[in-house]
């Protein structure tokens, strides 16, 4: 007796065999979609994780300068000059300062540690801070220059870090700050112009983002 397959055997054979390869297809675009949600959202992560330590040493940056302020105020009071006010060990930067009372990095000064930036906020080689009294900034004080602290060369998503925290924007491009250091002399025409009225805040020079801090107000 000859045995033959049933034609409806085959049929759902094949039947079974397509449906097969459409959940295979199914599971294969479902992988997709599913990794492409979790790369995007590792990469949020990362992107967050990125600005969280950006603000850790913003903060840190920040606490240190308007610890400096803080400690020239008290220096102030206690009878020191603004013209004496000193920034090295040695009060070389400024001849003005003859005993360790006006070292603003003194413990029988200003008291204060010094630091170094934060490593990443500045894009220079050597990122330095530099204190400067020939700039006056707007509306702050008088018409007269500021004692102004700065950091140079900012890298720019971290400029607006900065004044996120801060809670001021940055304005236009003010290409004509000067950047002589601080001898104890208050001279000099040139303005922060950008400074939307804060004492402290992130400012564009030409292409160079400056962080800066008002140390003392004239």
């Amino acid at each position: 007796m000859i045995c033959t397959q049933s034609p409806y055997i085959i049929k759902t054979r094949k039947n079974q065999n397509g449906n097969a390869l459409w959940l295979i297809l199914i599971v294969l675009v479902l992988i997709g979609i599913l990794t492409a949600v979790l790369s995007r959202s590792g990469s949020n992560t990362d992107q967050s994780a990125d600005v969280e330590q950006q603000r850790i040493k913003i903060s840190q940056m920040i606490r240190f300068t308007k610890g400096i302020e803080t400690a020239i105020g008290n220096m102030t009071m206690n009878g020191v000059s603004a013209s004496d006010l000193s920034f090295t060990d040695d009060g070389t930067d400024n001849t003005n300062c003859t005993n360790n009372a006006c070292k603003v990095f003194h413990v029988e000064g200003g008291g204060i540690s010094y630091q170094e930036p934060p490593t990443g906020i500045s894009t220079a080689a050597t990122p330095t801070w530099l204190v400067t009294g020939t700039n006056n900034a707007i509306n702050i004080g008088t018409a007269a220059p500021d004692l102004i602290l700065m950091l140079r060369n900012v890298n720019a998503s971290y400029c607006t870090q900065i004044n996120t925290l801060l809670g001021t924007t940055q304005g236009a491009s003010d290409p004509t700050i000067d950047f002589t250091v601080f001898n104890g002399s208050y001279t000099g025409a040139q303005t922060l112009d950008s400074t939307n009225d804060q004492s402290a805040g992130c400012l564009l020079s030409g292409t160079e983002n400056i962080y800066y801090q008002v140390l003392i107000p004239r």
